[in-house]
């Protein structure tokens, strides 16, 4: 695939430097994730396929809405983990997602994470937009390189995807979509069904809890205030939606993946 124009949509980087042994985190972001140990390491599992270690100072790569169950490892030294982070999406020639159309490997290759660290490092001491795009660039030069093209035409899913994604926090009638694929109500559920493995519902709140996701670990705002932000009104629904997914209620999965210095 020719590619002739790369945008960030958005980006959000992160860090922290805690005691974590053993802890496990499982989650699905709604963005593409780059994720370096500095100090101590990660076992890493994509939708409940193989585990792999990044060892010391190494970088998974986990694609948007890809399920992870991830295990901290202290450094044996400092007792404890140091890692850094970029949650990106990015979208190519105006209409496809980056990890839509590029499989990455799990595992960064080594070679690349002394180059990596110095980008994310950049980009952590706030310069500015300029100097985070600048860097945000050369992390997409390396993703370009290691990934391996997958891309198959398909341009009412990703038109499907972006609408679900720009309209997420307000209520979503299915006609509503089934009136921009030009089908029927029930041929668009069968769309959804055929091509996203979920019912139109189900997949539009695997969006929604995805962003919850983020907002509950960058944040310090109500679990209802993030209901609401993510187009769910209703406070008690949208907990025990949480929970059917992910198995613990929002204010644990908070408590379990809130970092602090």
């Amino acid at each position: 695939m020719e590619i002739s124009r790369i945008d960030v949509l958005s980006y959000n980087y992160g860090f922290f430097e805690t005691d974590c042994e053993n802890i496990i985190h499982k989650k699905s972001l709604p963005v593409l994730s780059v994720v370096q140990s500095e100090k101590g390491s990660y076992d890493i599992a994509l939708d409940g396929g193989k585990s792999y270690s990044t060892g010391e100072n190494g970088v998974f790569i986990a694609p948007a809405n890809s399920f992870q169950e991830i295990t901290h490892h202290n450094d044996s030294i400092l007792k404890k983990m140091r890692a850094q982070w970029l949650f990106l999406d990015v979208l190519i020639n105006n209409k496809h997602h980056i990890d839509g159309i590029l499989k990455f490997p799990v595992i960064m290759p080594r070679e690349y994470n002394e180059k990596i660290r110095q980008i994310l490092k950049e980009i952590s001491y706030k310069k500015g937009i300029c100097n985070d795009l600048c860097n945000i660039y050369k992390l997409i030069d390396i993703l370009l390189r290691v990934g391996k093209e997958t891309y198959e035409e398909n341009s009412e899913i990703e038109l499907v995807k972006q609408y679900i994604e720009n309209n997420y926090q307000r209520k979503i009638n299915l006609s509503e979509i089934a009136g921009i694929l030009h089908m029927s109500v029930s041929g668009t559920y069968q769309f959804f069904r055929k091509y996203l493995k979920k019912s139109p519902s189900n997949y539009i709140n695997m969006v929604r809890i995805n962003h919850a996701c983020i907002e509950l670990s960058d944040n310090d705002i109500s679990i209802k205030q993030i209901a609401q932000k993510v187009g769910i009104s209703d406070t008690v629904y949208f907990s025990k939606l949480f929970k059917s997914i992910y198995g613990v209620s929002p204010q644990n999965f908070r408590r379990t993946n809130m970092y602090r210095l």
